[in-house]
């Protein structure tokens, strides 16, 4: 009955560190933060848009509708963190059972891959966006920050 238990345990706490791994795993996504580019876009970013407002020299309008857009896209990805955090309570209370359904467990880890996925898109939806509305300036310094990224490795 013990090692049953210690085995239960065990598989929780590689659970988690899992979970903690996949965060940690894309940068600035830990507690919260998220940046969407070197460009000082995201929550907890240093300066947030209006680093990136000032980087492309926006307009008002520009600015105007950046915004617009940034919340929308914020309430989408607010509701599918929402469900992978539901989905992890649902993973957690599976696993501490006993005898845990691998299927459950598949397809709750099945959702969470989904909705991330959902999200990534989502993500570079609004960036394409963005990045559509700027001027041909604006779109090479936009280029440049993503430019500098790739051109690295």
């Amino acid at each position: 009955m013990n090692s049953k238990k210690y085995l239960s345990g065990l598989l929780m706490i590689m659970l988690v560190a899992g979970l903690a791994g996949s965060a940690l795993a894309w940068p600035g996504q830990a507690a919260g933060k998220m940046k969407m580019d070197g460009l000082g876009m995201g929550r907890g970013g240093q300066g947030g848009e209006e680093k990136m407002f000032s980087r492309l020299d926006l307009t008002a309008e520009q600015k105007s509708q950046m915004l617009e857009k940034r919340q929308a896209l914020e309430k989408d990805l607010l509701a599918l963190r929402q469900e992978n955090q539901t989905l992890r309570l649902k993973i957690g209370e599976e696993m501490a059972k006993d005898q845990p359904d691998r299927g459950k467990l598949t397809g709750y880890f099945k959702e969470v891959n989904d909705n991330r996925g959902q999200m990534e898109i989502k993500r570079l939806d609004f960036i394409l966006d963005i990045k559509a509305g700027l001027t041909p300036e604006q779109k090479a310094k936009f280029k440049g920050y993503y430019g500098s990224k790739t051109e690295k490795k």
